[in-house]
């Protein structure tokens, strides 16, 4: 288990910021099968009852047309977060990085999908609140 006392640095926060929230768990199921629940936005109200919803806002202008419910880069995404049974909100979030899905059982290797916080028309500037999630 990490230090839970210092926070985390991550690659837009590369001081870790004043705190880190985290967690891990150990899911016995093969890489690949983690990772496709992972990207795809479609069910993760199956597994996830913190963020039971995501919609894609925006997406490449070359898959504009698409419906496709994969998490890809650059992308645009609206959670719905459930922050306690009676309190949801939305938050909304910039996908800045999505490795390959990894292929077989590659003991040691590291897949990550990252996204940040969009801050642009909140009341919260960057400055102040600046969030970066870190899937591996």
């Amino acid at each position: 288990m990490a230090d839970t006392s210092t926070p985390r640095p991550t690659p837009t926060i590369p001081s870790g910021g004043f705190f880190s929230a985290y967690a891990e768990a150990t899911v016995t199921a093969p890489p690949s099968t983690v990772y496709n629940a992972l990207i795809d936005t479609s069910i993760w109200g199956d597994w996830n009852s913190f963020v039971p919803s995501v919609t894609i806002v925006k997406r490449s202008d070359d898959e504009a047309d698409s419906i496709d419910p994969g998490i890809k880069k650059d992308m645009v995404l609206s959670f719905e977060v459930n922050m306690t049974p009676s309190m949801t909100t939305n938050s909304k979030e910039i996908v800045t990085h999505v490795d390959e899905c990894p292929s077989g059982l590659q003991p040691g290797r590291i897949t990550r999908i990252n996204w940040i916080m969009d801050n642009k028309g909140s009341f919260t500037p960057k400055f102040i609140l600046a969030a970066e999630r870190v899937n591996e």
